[in-house]
């Protein structure tokens, strides 16, 4: 399933065992996780377009 840090540390033990599968976490690749993105990201920019207050949860790398 999921690890408590992802991506993993490049020392974390799971990658050195020979018995351990490694693959990325896309659980949120369902269509209407994709569909709740898009209009996610519609609202920021309208909101940024007119001047409005962006969703901070949504915000990558805000400014400090």
């Amino acid at each position: 399933d999921c690890l408590a840090e992802e991506p993993p540390p490049p020392d974390h033990p799971f990658f050195g065992r020979p018995d351990v599968l490694l693959s990325p976490h896309v659980a949120g690749s369902t269509a209407e996780a994709k569909e709740r993105m898009g209009l996610a990201v519609a609202r920021q920019v309208v909101a940024a377009l007119e001047g409005a207050p962006l969703d901070p949860a949504l915000v990558v790398r805000a400014p400090a």
